[in-house]
């Protein structure tokens, strides 16, 4: 029914980046900005190719006609929460990022069965929300995980503790543990969709120069190696603006729980491939 959302704003970087914020946990990205006719920036679902065919987007612009951004009372721009989880980082993400609250994360049994949602204004605005509709299920309130950058290694990473081949990670220690042992997690794909649960078993902080051969075999990850580990981890702490040869890490363990959405999840055989082709062209 819907070919495009659009709302305006009065400061596109400002409100690119809270947009960038509040949609990361729904699972959406930009896939488009067009800076030659006044600017327009655009999000969908990361399967989907940028303004390919009639694929639904969402968009911000600044007012062609030069006037200020405004939207009418009463009107509302709801998002698809994957899980409930998804409901309240969305919140939280909009008020760090200047949103105010419009209506707390919660139930609201009028709007009908399970229909789970949180309602913020943007920095101009702009009245938005997310809703989750699934029904009422045991890890629906879990906290999300999700690992690695970028949607295809988030997905790869989630079907490798789906099938059991990783069983830890390790993530910079910013001064506070991130989980402790006996904590469950919701694991999600790239899509921000739920792949399984996963229970804390250990948590250390360690040098990264102290990660041994064994806990790089249990993270799972390429060829197990831990040659491949220090390469790929170098490679992300960078990227996250965290790395240094000394820096210390919070290394954990976990066993899986429950695989909750099978279907999701390629072929064993698929996944391990993967893997080792990555490993492949990274030491080569």
């Amino acid at each position: 029914m819907i070919h495009h959302l659009t709302l305006g704003t009065d400061n596109l970087e400002a409100g690119g980046a809270f947009y960038d914020a509040v949609l990361e946990p729904l699972g959406l990205i930009r896939t488009y900005r067009d800076d030659a006719q006044d600017g327009w920036l655009c999000w969908q679902a990361p399967d989907q190719q940028p303004l390919g065919g009639v694929d639904p987007g969402f968009w911000l612009c600044e007012p062609q006609d030069g006037g200020k951004a405004s939207f009418a009372n009463g009107g509302t721009i709801a998002f698809i929460a994957p899980t409930r989880a998804a409901v309240r980082d969305f919140h939280k993400a909009a008020l760090a990022k200047g949103g105010t609250c419009e209506g707390p994360p919660g139930l609201r049994p009028h709007y009908g069965e399970n229909y789970y949602g949180t309602y913020v204004r943007d920095p101009v605005g702009n009245k938005i929300a997310a809703v989750c509709r699934l029904p009422d299920m045991w890890w629906q309130d879990l906290d999300v995980c999700v690992f690695g950058n970028g949607h295809e290694t988030q997905s790869q990473l989630a079907w490798l503790v789906a099938i059991g081949k990783k069983r830890a990670t390790a993530g910079a220690f910013t001064g506070t543990l991130e989980s402790e042992p006996g904590r469950q997690w919701l694991v999600v794909d790239g899509r921000r969709q739920p792949v399984c649960v996963m229970e804390t078993e250990t948590v250390t902080v360690m040098p990264i120069s102290e990660i041994t051969e064994a806990f790089a075999a249990r993270e799972g990850e390429g060829d197990g190696s831990l040659a491949y580990w220090l390469a790929v981890h170098e490679r992300f702490f960078r990227e996250t603006g965290d790395w240094a040869p000394d820096m210390l890490v919070e290394a954990e363990e976990f066993k899986l729980v429950e695989v909750i959405n099978p279907w999701a999840v390629p072929d064993r055989e698929v996944v391990l491939a993967a893997e080792l082709a990555s490993a492949r062209a990274v030491l080569r």
